[in-house]
């Protein structure tokens, strides 16, 4: 029998905080590309794709997979886009 990918990858690959990271990481990075500020160079079509996402269902998905609500992060963004600031969070341990 093989091991399953979480076997594979050790056991933090589980821990409900580590995903919840993970996808808030994926979240801030969403939200700075279509602000302009994310990682690397952005191209416009990624910059375009990004801003697209915002308010999608998928975008509703990783928000829920951090515990945020869209709605929320949306108020920010236009706030942020308004002042040309990027995303940022700040987490505690």
């Amino acid at each position: 029998m093989s091991a399953c990918p979480a076997e594979m990858i050790g056991p933090d690959a589980t821990d409900p905080d580590r995903l919840r990271m993970m996808w808030l990481a994926v979240l801030v990075e969403g939200v700075n590309v279509a602000l302009g500020h994310g990682s690397g160079k952005i191209s416009l079509a990624q910059r375009v794709e990004a801003v697209s996402w915002l308010g999608s269902e998928d975008f509703d998905m990783v928000c829920g997979f951090v515990g945020i609500e869209p709605t929320v992060v949306l108020m920010q963004v236009e706030t942020l886009r308004e002042i040309g600031a990027p995303f940022e969070v700040e987490v505690w341990g």
